[in-house]
């Protein structure tokens, strides 16, 4: 082969490479992936001993939260309710959607096992501008975020860094299991820190939904790589549909 032959082969080599890489993180791609997850997600739920709830809840058969943080609640605990049919849990609610507060507060009151934290999980402690939709359930701290362009207000809420939350929630208990929904932010929370290895390896059960592209502009293989860094921490993996992922050490 020449020299010329060669590089003509590596050039298409490298071409194909390329547009394969392109491919994986296409519109396309992610339907497919999505598709085949949600296929099989029964199957594959049996067998990693995980209970598979509605709205791509799910969680480790084997554990049984007795406190339960759920971040970015909306605008009822649907999580926490689905939680509680499984198990009597003691559930705290954090949300700072403004226009949740109330019926978050009145679930809390009348339920009478919980409580409610006016609170938005952020990289940092402190005040932080946050996005409310006007017709959107879901806000967000992302200015890429999708809902952004629905019409709405942005707003200054009290923002909380995950270990600063979990210590905040000791008072209430050894939290076992942590459901985060947080609209993006989730990209900017998980450091690579010893605090943040230390305040994931507190607790049995993490719970994420994560939102890449379309939801926002962050890229999937971010998703990829908080995934990567649960393992690392020794937890296991289990996702319905490719987006929410389940972290819980065995």
């Amino acid at each position: 082969m020449t020299v010329a032959n060669r590089d003509l082969v590596i050039a298409n080599l490298a071409e194909r490479g390329r547009a394969a890489v392109e491919w994986l993180f296409s519109r396309g791609a992610r339907r497919l992936r999505k598709t085949l997850w949600s296929a099989t997600a029964l199957w594959r739920a049996k067998r990693a001993g995980v209970v598979l709830g509605p709205e791509n809840f799910c969680l480790a058969a084997s554990l049984k939260p007795r406190v339960v943080l759920d971040v970015g609640t909306g605008h009822q605990p649907s999580f926490s309710a689905w939680v509680r049919s499984n198990g009597d849990a003691f559930v705290i609610l954090c949300d700072p959607t403004p226009k949740h507060r109330s019926a978050l507060a009145q679930w809390v009151a009348a339920d009478g096992n919980g409580v409610f934290l006016e609170l938005a999980l952020s990289p940092v402690d402190g005040p932080v501008e946050f996005f409310e939709s006007a017709s959107q359930e879901s806000g967000s701290l992302v200015g890429s975020h999708r809902n952004r362009s629905t019409g709405g207000r942005s707003v200054v809420v009290q923002g909380v860094s995950l270990p600063t939350l979990l210590t905040t929630c000791m008072r209430y208990g050894s939290v076992q299991l942590v459901k985060i929904d947080v609209e993006g932010s989730e990209f900017s929370v998980f450091t690579r820190s010893a605090d943040m290895e230390r305040a994931l390896l507190m607790v049995e059960q993490w719970l994420v939904e994560f939102h890449p592209v379309p939801q926002t502009r962050i890229p999937f293989w971010r998703v990829l790589s908080v995934v990567r860094q649960f393992k690392q921490l020794g937890f296991r993996a289990f996702t319905p549909n490719g987006v929410d992922y389940l972290f819980w050490r065995p």
